[in-house]
C-alpha cells in the first residue's frame, strides 16, 4: 500500500500532471457548463492555439535557440509563430461569429477585441488581429520565463545531486586509498593522546588531516612534487612513531639534489 500511495503522488506531481492541472484550470474559466455543449466546444477549439503556441515555444523555440544564445534567430521565429497563431486565433473567433450570430466575443474567447467583426476576408483579419497578436506575445514570454525559472531548478537540482556523488566518490577514492589499520591505530592514538591531555594532540591531528586531504584532493594526478611527498612521508612516519614507547633514537632523513616531480605515494595503500 506504501509502494502504491508513493507511486501515486510521483505520478500527480509528475511534470506532465501538472501542465494538465494548468490546462483544466485555465479551461474552466471559459467552460460554461450551464450553456450548450456547441460553445463549450468552440472556447476549447481557441484555447488549442495557445497551447500551440505555449508548448512550440517552450519545448522547441527556448531550448533550441533562446537558451543557446542565438537571439535573432529565436525572437524571428518567435515573432513569425505569434503573428500566424494571432491571426489562426482571430479568424476561427471570427469565422464561428459568423456562423453562429448568438454568440460573442466576451463568451467565447479570454482576449477580446471590440473592433473584430465576422468580416472573413483575411485583409479584414490582418487589420483586426492587433489585440490578439499583444496578447499572444505577452502569453508566450510569459511561458518563457516559466521555462526558465523550471531550467533554473532542474540545474540546481542537477548540481546538488552531482555534488552529492562526488563526495560519495571522494569518500570511497578515500577508503579505498587509505590502509584501515593506519587510520584506526591513528585515531585511537589521538585518543589516548586527548585522555592524557598532551599537548601534542593538535599536531597529530593536523599531521592526519594533511595526510587525508593530500590522498583526498591532491594524489590524484601523475606526478607531484618531491617536496610534497617528503612533508607525507614525515607526517606518516611520525604518526606511526605514536605507537612506539620510545622513539627518541629514530630519526627520518631524506634529500634531494634539486627538484624533483614522482609519481604520488602509495605507502598507505598498503
Amino acid at each position: 500500500m506504501k509502494q502504491f500511495f508513493q507511486k501515486a503522488y510521483k505520478v500527480l506531481g509528475s511534470r506532465l500532471a501538472r501542465n494538465i492541472y494548468f490546462w483544466v484550470i485555465t479551461f474552466s474559466t471559459r467552460i460554461t457548463l450551464n450553456e450548450t455543449f456547441q460553445l463549450d466546444l468552440f472556447a476549447t477549439v481557441l484555447f488549442l492555439w495557445l497551447i500551440i503556441l505555449s508548448y512550440a515555444n517552450n519545448l522547441f523555440l527556448v531550448p533550441r535557440f533562446l537558451a543557446r544564445r542565438k537571439y535573432v534567430i529565436y525572437w524571428v521565429s518567435y515573432s513569425a509563430m505569434v503573428y500566424i497563431l494571432s491571426f489562426c486565433y482571430a479568424y476561427t473567433l471570427k469565422l464561428v461569429i459568423h456562423n453562429y450570430p448568438k454568440y460573442t466575443i466576451n463568451t467565447l474567447s479570454i482576449i477580446t477585441d471590440p473592433a473584430l467583426n465576422s468580416d472573413l476576408s483575411v485583409l479584414s483579419t490582418l487589420k483586426q488581429m492587433t489585440s490578439y497578436t499583444a496578447v499572444m506575445y505577452l502569453w508566450g514570454c510569459i511561458f518563457t520565463m516559466c521555462w526558465f525559472v523550471m531550467d533554473y531548478a532542474r540545474q540546481q537540482k542537477l548540481a546538488e545531486t552531482a555534488n552529492k556523488r562526488q563526495t560519495e566518490t571522494e569518500l570511497n577514492f578515500l577508503k579505498s586509498q587509505i590502509n584501515p589499520h593506519f587510520l584506526f591505530n591513528t585515531l585511537n592514538n589521538i585518543y589516548a593522546l586527548s585522555i592524557k591531555k598532551s599537548d601534542n594532540t593538535p599536531n597529530v591531528i593536523l599531521k592526519l588531516s594533511s595526510i587525508l586531504r593530500y590522498l583526498l584532493y591532491e594524489s590524484n594526478v601523475d606526478t607531484v612534487s618531491f617536496e610534497k611527498e617528503k612533508e607525507l612521508m614525515q607526517a606518516y612516519i611520525d604518526l606511526e612513531l605514536l605507537r612506539m614507547d620510545s622513539n627518541n633514537s629514530l630519526k627520518f632523513t631524506i634529500t634531494a639534489d634539486r627538484p624533483y616531480s614522482i609519481p604520488p605515494s602509495h605507502v598507505l595503500c598498503v
